[in-house]
């Protein structure tokens, strides 16, 4: 028996019928074809459709909402008051940059267009074809939004050198000035917001730009708006009357349509004015019965081909309320669900702008701020919000774990009293300060500490107490 080869088990062809062959089977000539939008149909789609619009933003919203929170190591002196004087530095200069607000919008362009940009204008002295300096850097003069409408990106300037970190990615990119001059940027001075990440091959024949979250799903948006808006149609169409009327076949063949026309107004007319109609006793007018049964699941079918293009949960795209037969908590676990897709956008889009930013902003010279410390991070805030149940079942286990702590002799009460309520709000985590934890034990009696223990008595050098008796209990005889 011959062997059937890969090719041939994976496909199935049948010249009588049809099967697997283009031309004939309708299946096998059907193909998927990726085109991205153009800038103007991206415009119509994002003005004029509300689901357009809420795929684009609801993301950026809910992924600036509650920002980010700083952390910094507490081992040295004065950490606190120097951690404090560093965070009100960094917020004071991203309000002065307005940097937080053009991030977002930033962020929300790059989800439209496929790619936006932050140019970061600086005091340092080079030209801005050439890279960052960060010895010389005096003052961040500008944080400024570029689309892709303002930048674009030529083979030319792509990083080719397999050795570089910036690898695949442009060296330089290309703006537009106001009188038409071109003007290049490097690198270091752009902090690009992307869309849609393209794959190489893709990005390279898209002029190396990214694409928009609106590619994937124009058409499901599409069909949904098309169905949505034909409703109203559907609906007149399906109380359309009929009028039975006595020698309708013989006016007609005689060509007097114009009789049966004003026979048709005339009954309409009757309608509208006095709410009845008055007709022969050989004519008939009735409303035949008409189901809209099937547009609710053509609608629904519709919806979930946009959920499941968007990648959002159905209950916050279209704002519908949870399954009944999926209980309460179904509407909770598809919130969570989607604030970690939010942190992962956090993690892969923003994290790095961000960190960017900071890293400027203590390099500058004319501006007063104190030297990075080292372990200086950041963090995004949770986007969840408990219950005041939750909260308390959760603050609940957590003192049942402090009771283990405090029993085994782990922490103190003060610690665990600072730790959980020293700050502005109850807080998990739980930081030994270790000085306390070395007074603590300096007032602790050793064998060999010549100090009072806390029984009271006075060990000596040699082992015995201050009477001279021994320490050592005599074994029994």
């Amino acid at each position: 028996m011959r062997k059937l080869t890969k090719k041939q088990i994976d496909n199935y062809e049948n010249a009588m019928t049809g099967l697997g062959i283009a031309g004939t089977d309708k299946a096998a000539s059907t193909s998927v074809k990726w085109r991205p939008l153009g800038y103007s149909e991206t415009a119509r789609l994002y003005g004029g459709d509300a689901i357009a619009k809420k795929i684009v933003d609801l993301i950026p919203m809910d992924g600036m909402r509650e920002w980010i929170e700083y952390n910094m190591p507490s081992e040295s002196k004065g950490a606190d008051k120097k951690f404090n004087k560093i965070v009100t530095k960094i917020e004071e200069e991203f309000d002065r940059l307005g940097f937080k607000n053009k991030l977002r919008e930033a962020w929300r362009c790059g989800r439209l267009w496929g790619d936006s940009f932050l140019y970061v204008s600086l005091d340092d002295s080079l030209e801005i074809s050439t890279p960052v300096d960060m010895e010389g850097i005096r003052k961040i003069n500008a944080i400024q939004i570029l689309s892709t409408q303002d930048v674009s990106i030529s083979s030319e300037d792509m990083d080719k050198n397999l050795a570089s970190p910036n690898y695949g990615k442009p060296i330089l990119y290309t703006v537009s000035g106001d009188e038409g001059q071109i003007i290049k940027i490097h690198h270091t001075r752009m902090l690009r917001i992307p869309g849609e990440f393209l794959p190489k091959e893709m990005l390279e024949s898209n002029d190396y730009k990214n694409d928009s979250v609106l590619s994937k799903c124009a058409a499901s948006i599409k069909g949904y708006g098309a169905a949505i808006a034909n409703i109203p149609n559907l609906v007149l169409e399906s109380n359309a009357p009929v009028f039975k009327m006595e020698g309708l076949a013989e006016a007609l063949a005689e060509d007097d349509a114009g009789l049966v026309q004003s026979r048709l107004r005339q009954v309409q007319r009757q309608r509208s004015s006095m709410r009845a109609v008055a007709l022969d006793v050989q004519d008939d007018f009735i409303f035949p019965p008409n189901s809209l049964g099937g547009v609710k699941d053509i609608i629904n079918k519709a919806e979930d081909h946009v959920v499941g293009a968007s990648g959002y949960p159905k209950t916050l795209l279209m704002g519908t309320s949870p399954s009944a037969s999926l209980g309460a908590q179904s509407g909770a676990s598809e919130f969570r669900d989607y604030y970690d897709l939010v942190g992962e956008h956090q993690e892969m889009i923003i994290k790095h702008p961000i960190d960017y930013v900071i890293k400027l902003i203590f390099a500058q010279k004319d501006v007063t701020i104190p030297k990075r410390p080292k372990g200086f991070t950041f963090m995004f805030k949770g986007l969840f919000k408990q219950t005041l149940k939750e909260k308390i079942e959760t603050r609940k286990l957590q003192a049942d774990i402090d009771r283990i702590y405090l029993e085994g002799g782990v922490v103190d009460p003060d610690e665990i009293a600072e730790n959980r309520l020293g700050g502005s709000e109850f807080s998990f985590d739980t930081i030994i300060d270790h000085s306390r934890e070395r007074k603590r034990l300096e007032t602790t009696t050793s064998p060999f500490s010549g100090t009072k223990s806390n029984l009271g008595i006075t060990p000596s050098k040699t082992g015995g107490t201050a009477s001279g008796e021994s320490t050592v209990p005599s074994e029994r005889t």
